[in-house]
């Protein structure tokens, strides 16, 4: 076979449908050149693994463009790389690190025309890289690209489902487990379940019954089995129990509220808490309790709000014609302080659900923020990954960039 035809053998061995164009700056040539008749590019390359190492490692495992990383075009203004940066370090697959590089390149001009130029040498570099390795760098590329696209569009979902997002580690039911279906159950079925059920059932029927967001829960469940950490998913199980245990219409109560609300379970027995460890003598004036400092004023929480004169004014009447006991002082002190008031009227409308929560977050001692958040789901990516590490021959040696 001639030396010829043994290199068009070798090039149609690369698979050009793998998909690269989702990060256009990213570009592999489908060409196989000997390395001597680029040797003047190899050599320049060299020079920037020497200066940029880490930019060199992370083109040489597959990682997109910086570009891409941020989800920005080029010529893009500052102020939009700066918001891109900052979206992306909330909840991203790629590492903060690689974010963070990213920014710092694409905000410098010198910084940007340097990496400019890296990109266009990279794609005369894969002109020597043999078909093996050149697949298996596109399909590197390819991984990254579609898990960064499972996250963004689990961004989107945790702005309806968070509340109920935050709950999943600590064992708040799957929503085909609370009707008593399986996954694969037909509309129909799910239709007949939840019609003329409770309001929660109904809540479902809203979710499972419709095809746009039954898929959009789905994934949800998948994205959280797929990218969360596993030894938080583990224990969901054994916590499971404690929600068998509570009485139905509180666990109804607590699962439409967190399929409702924007709230984020350990945010707020976070606030629970903090308010409470503030104001302790607050605890005995809450809604398990015969009395508020509302009742203990004649008040409707209702009455207090509107324009601040105004609520001074039917507070000082309420307070005015009581007999001035500590107790009747303390709700008058509390409820005339506007930040105060809010913190006890958050409580008070909360105060049911956050006791329940706070027993499911503090259940094991450890508070120590088991929600599945952005760090562990990077961490997950990451090490789920079963790349081999593009070798490229003794031509440039590259890094594992999780070293």
């Amino acid at each position: 076979m001639s030396k010829k035809k043994n290199k068009k053998q070798r090039y149609s061995e690369v698979k050009q449908e793998i998909p690269v164009h989702d990060d256009p700056y990213w570009e592999v040539s489908g060409i196989y050149l000997d390395p001597q008749r680029i040797s003047r590019h190899i050599s320049k390359f060299d020079r920037f693994e020497d200066k940029y190492p880490f930019w060199v490692d992370e083109l040489m495992e597959g990682t997109p463009t910086f570009y891409c990383v941020l989800g920005v075009a080029k010529g893009t203004e500052k102020n939009e790389t700066e918001k891109a940066f900052e979206k992306k370090m909330k909840l991203s697959c790629y590492s903060d690190n690689v974010i963070e590089e990213a920014f710092e390149v694409l905000s410098s001009p010198d910084l940007k025309k340097k990496y400019d130029e890296l990109l266009s040498l990279f794609r005369q570099i894969t002109k020597c890289m043999p078909p093996e390795e050149k697949n298996e760098l596109i399909s590197n590329h390819n991984n990254y690209i579609h898990a960064e696209k499972d996250f963004i569009r689990m961004e989107v979902l945790t702005a309806t489902y968070g509340g109920y997002f935050s709950l999943y580690p600590y064992g708040i039911p799957d929503l085909y487990e609370i009707i008593g279906l399986d996954k694969t159950s037909p509309f129909k079925e799910i239709k007949r379940k939840c019609k003329t059920g409770s309001e929660l059932f109904k809540k479902i029927y809203t979710i499972l019954g419709d095809p746009v967001s039954r898929a959009d829960y789905d994934f949800m469940m998948h994205f959280t089995i797929q990218y969360g950490d596993k030894k938080i998913i583990k224990k969901r199980n054994s916590r499971q129990k404690m929600w068998d245990n509570l009485d139905n219409d509180l666990f109804e109560k607590i699962v439409f509220t967190a399929l409702t609300e924007s709230i984020d379970a350990e945010e707020s027995v976070k606030r629970f808490t903090e308010i409470l460890n503030r104001n302790p003598d607050w605890k005995q004036y809450l809604p398990s309790n015969n009395k508020t400092f509302f009742s203990i004023l004649g008040l409707d929480s209702n009455s207090l709000s509107g324009d601040k004169k105004e609520i001074e004014k039917i507070m000082r009447e309420k307070y005015r014609p009581l007999e001035k006991t500590p107790e009747v002082n303390l709700a008058y002190s509390m409820l005339k302080n506007a930040s105060l008031r809010d913190d006890y009227i958050w409580l008070i409308e909360k105060s049911e659900i956050l006791s329940i929560f706070s027993d499911i977050i503090f259940q094991e001692n450890d508070f120590s923020s088991e929600t599945i958040q952005s760090d562990e789901m990077k961490e997950s990516f990451q090490s789920d990954k079963i790349y081999t590490q593009t070798t490229f021959g003794n031509i440039i040696e590259t890094i594992n960039k999780n070293n």
